[in-house]
């Protein structure tokens, strides 16, 4: 008999807490006050912007007025106009008029800087830095370009992380800005070379430096001025004078600033800002000595290719925390994480026009392994595709899983089989190894054999920063305090920053090398390095419905009919919501004695189950058919409600199988829960193909 307990419970429960949510959130919502959402401003002469507000009172009016009406203007709904060079100050106010009297606070002030229109600067990045707009390639034979859609000229790329930026000319009297945005949230190391002369008959005190934003947690900025360099210029002959500054991590609207004086021009005629990540650092060998592999470059030039011509591109990535943005989040947005960074660099360059026809999928889990990947993958990111209505399959998989799969349970079968399966389902696949500077676990040696097997597009993290790692002193050392959080395992904004151009820099080979065919045209013929067992796996939880699935021959949850709430959650959006829990259609056990039973079609079945640190959770007994496989235990001292996985059985051939989970002699008061099982069914997985 089939019982469906599970699916109900689920809807109820998730109905109690949507609005138990909703109600927390209006209430959270009436409490907080008007902010300004825009950052200060950097605007040329004759440029307007908008003041916005965020959590405006609707029964409020807001005032604007400025500090200096000459330098930047602003009317009554906050656009700010720039007259001429200068700064000004924005002031914004709430007014609220209650029983007849006038409430009025002060929402913030902006800070406006104004340059004039020949202060706009060019930048020149190094050649091996460079990120240029290529036309587009050659498309193969077989590649259909999408319907009256025509080609266009690519959007703006994304300016590199570092690089050599030359400045035109210019005089200063006074105060000089040059506009270095391009360095925020990464920090630097910069050298600056300017050549500058003046003639005012004695020698005049020059000094340059920086200032701008520094972000804190939350994204909060605060104003934040750096050291200065000091000279003296004498009159009548040109000199050139070198120095460094060291740019802050996080930092925003950064400006290196040159005073001297007024009543004196000083004339500059050539300045040259060259940035690094930290001093002796070489970002360029960086990204070389990251680079494993372009793979075969047809298949990346199919996915350019139909980008280019307008047709929807789905970029996807599967992998761990790092993948997830772990460490991205803490300071700025999860958007600063490699996946979404090499996504949006992705689109820019390669994209229709601005991009709008390439799409994200970012599957990325805190402590997954690839056992764990190749039972998620169809739930994560197939069925995110059918949701999201970008198509079948992503065109691209990033697969991240080199930290996390030491001691992974398969031995690399999965990982293996989440290449085939992609490769099956036409999707091109790319593997970054990511990296840990405290402990090296990563199993990068291990899987660049399944990347020349299979001949997919490899980059390093570990080969990228090894030359700069202090032996004597890994987590104190410069390129770990600039590419790490302070735990040493994740990287923090500009190490993935580097990931992504990583990335970048390994598709861009592939965009400009010689075609080269597909030599994988049926996965099929090439003998499986560690095995393509758990290839096409399928997820089993509470979600399924047992009578659409033939393999799923009968599903009866006993005890283990309620729902485990205690999870940590996706930190991007799934199936359209926000702070989706991991597992949401579990299986957890609280009390009684009826055993989980299932009876499934299938030759291989992997489970994922909850590791808690409370005590409350307690052990289960697997069994298949009928022989005690495992006692699981749900308790860990140092579990976080991670998953764990185990293989329950696996086998050459499809055959009938009784599947039971009950709990432990001593543990039927005890808490169990199941996240999910994955189970293979050759049979349903080709059908599925055609």
């Amino acid at each position: 008999m089939r019982v469906k307990i599970g699916k109900i419970i689920s809807l109820v429960l998730a109905s109690s807490i949507i609005i138990g949510l909703g109600a927390a959130y209006d209430s959270a919502e009436a409490a907080k006050k008007a902010t300004l959402k825009t950052k200060p401003m950097r605007l040329t002469v004759g440029e307007s912007k908008k003041i916005l507000i965020k959590n405006k009172n609707k029964k409020a009016k807001y005032t604007f007025t400025s500090t200096s009406k000459k330098v930047a203007k602003v009317n009554k709904k906050g656009k700010v106009t720039a007259v001429k060079k200068g700064q000004a100050k924005i002031t914004v106010k709430e007014v609220i008029i209650k029983v007849g009297k006038k409430q009025t606070r002060k929402v913030g002030g902006l800070k406006v800087r104004v340059l004039a229109n020949n202060d706009k600067i060019s930048t020149q990045a190094p050649p091996q830095n460079q990120i240029q707009t290529q036309a587009p390639l050659q498309t193969p034979a077989a590649q259909t370009p999408a319907p009256d859609v025509p080609i266009v000229t690519q959007g703006p790329t994304m300016e590199p992380a570092y690089g050599v930026y030359s400045f035109d000319s210019f005089k200063f009297d006074g105060t000089y800005s040059i506009n270095m945005d391009n360095l925020i949230k990464y920090g630097a190391a910069c050298e600056v070379s300017v050549k500058l002369r003046q003639d005012s008959g004695s020698d005049k005190e020059v000094s340059v430096g920086y200032l701008g934003n520094k972000y804190g947690k939350g994204n909060k900025a605060e104003p934040f001025e750096g050291g200065t360099d000091k000279f003296m210029l004498s009159s009548g002959q040109e000199i050139e004078h070198t120095f460094k500054l060291n740019v802050d991590k996080y930092m925003g609207e950064c400006e290196i600033v040159f005073e001297s004086e007024s009543g004196t021009d000083i004339e500059v005629s050539s300045a040259k800002i060259s940035t690094q990540p930290f001093d002796g650092a070489d970002y360029g060998k960086m990204l070389n000595d990251s680079f494993i592999s372009a793979g075969n470059s047809e298949r990346m030039q199919k996915v350019i290719n139909k980008s280019r011509s307008g047709a929807d591109v789905t970029l996807a990535y599967l992998g761990g925390s790092i993948t997830e943005g772990c460490a991205a989040t803490d300071v700025l947005v999860n958007s600063d994480c490699y996946a979404e960074t090499s996504y949006n660099a992705f689109k820019m360059k390669y994209g229709y026009g601005d991009g709008s026809n390439v799409h994200f999928i970012n599957a990325g889990m805190s402590g997954t392994p690839s056992s764990l990947g190749v039972i998620r993958y169809q739930n994560d990111i197939l069925n995110e595709m059918e949701y999201m209505g970008y198509g079948k399959y992503p065109d691209i998989l990033f697969v991240e899983f080199v930290v996390n799969d030491s001691g992974e349970c398969t031995n690399g079968e999965a990982m293996e089989s989440i290449i085939r399966q992609a490769f099956e389902q036409g999707t091109a696949v790319f593997l970054v190894f990511a990296h840990t500077v405290n402990f090296d676990t990563g199993k990068q040696d291990y899987y660049i054999p399944l990347g020349e097997l299979y001949d997919l597009p490899m980059v390093s993290v570990k080969n990228s920063i090894s030359d700069y790692i202090d032996s004597a002193d890994t987590k104190g050392c410069d390129v770990s305090k600039w590419f790490f959080w302070h735990d040493t395992l994740h990287p923090d904004v500009p190490g993935h920053r580097l990931m992504a151009d990583m990335i970048m820099n390994a598709i861009d080979k592939a965009a400009e090398s010689e075609t080269i065919p597909d030599s994988v045209t049926d996965i099929n013929i090439i003998q499986p390095k560690y095995g393509s067992a758990f290839t096409g796996m399928r997820l089993l939880d509470s979600n399924v419905d047992p009578d659409k699935v033939d393999a799923i021959v009968s599903l009866d949850v006993g005890s283990f009919g309620d729902v485990d709430t205690n999870q940590n959650r996706f930190q991007y959006k799934k199936g359209g919501k926000d702070g989706v829990q991991w597992f949401p259609n579990c299986w957890m056990h609280q009390t009684g004695t009826d055993s989980l039973k299932a009876t499934v079609e299938c030759s291989n079945m992997m489970i994922a189950y909850k590791l808690a640190n409370d005590s409350n959770y307690g052990k289960a007994e697997l069994y298949v058919d009928g022989v005690l496989k495992e006692t699981m235990n749900g308790y860990k001292n140092d579990g976080w409600n991670n998953a764990t996985v185990s293989i329950v059985f696996k086998d050459d051939e499809i055959a009938t199988h009784d599947f039971e989970i009950r709990m432990a002699d001593g543990n039927e008061n005890k808490k169990f829960t199941i996240y999910a099982i994955g189970y293979t069914n050759a049979d349903d997985y080709k059908e599925s193909l055609k």
